[in-house]
């Protein structure tokens, strides 16, 4: 398998994690949840599942979680200590530093890093590989598959 392909069965794919990301999270977790601990095999869904920033984007994944921590994280809930210390330290921080990439020109393409290519005409842009059928804005781009992603090629930047 190549850098950056998934294999079809794969749900990490929405959250923008190539299996490699995925592997190398679970590694980094031990296979336990981030906030108690518990490890994987061991939770109701026999797996844990990806935790990510829906603020930020689809693709900013924090972390790996158990069912019941993952549901404890809601907004307006006080996080007790170890939910403080798991939200200060996103996994998808390492890898993103700015999170936000400025827009090229009118005219100018770009490579959303999964096989996508965008082209921009006004303040749209238009999709000319891959998935999506509709115009996007800029903002969206980012949020869909984040700035760590987006390639702008070099003539350009």
């Amino acid at each position: 398998m190549k850098q950056g392909e998934w294999h079809r069965s794969c749900q990490h794919k929405s959250y923008r994690l190539t299996c490699a990301d995925y592997e190398a999270l679970v590694a980094e977790a031990g296979n336990r949840c981030q906030i108690c601990g518990t490890p994987g095999p061991s939770t109701w869904r026999r797996k844990l599942v990806i935790d990510h920033d829906h603020e930020v984007g689809q693709w900013a994944v924090r972390g790996l979680l158990c069912p019941p921590c993952n549901t404890t994280l809601p907004e307006g809930r006080t996080p007790a200590a170890e939910q403080a210390a798991y939200l200060a330290a996103p996994w998808y921080a390492r890898f993103v530093q700015p999170l936000t990439l400025p827009e090229p020109d009118d005219g100018a393409g770009v490579s959303d890093g999964i096989n996508g290519l965008w082209e921009r005409s006004g303040d749209l842009w238009f999709p000319r590989k891959g998935y999506y059928r509709e115009p996007r804005t800029w903002q969206w781009l980012l949020h869909m598959f984040g700035p760590h992603r987006i390639r702008i090629p070099k003539e350009q930047a």
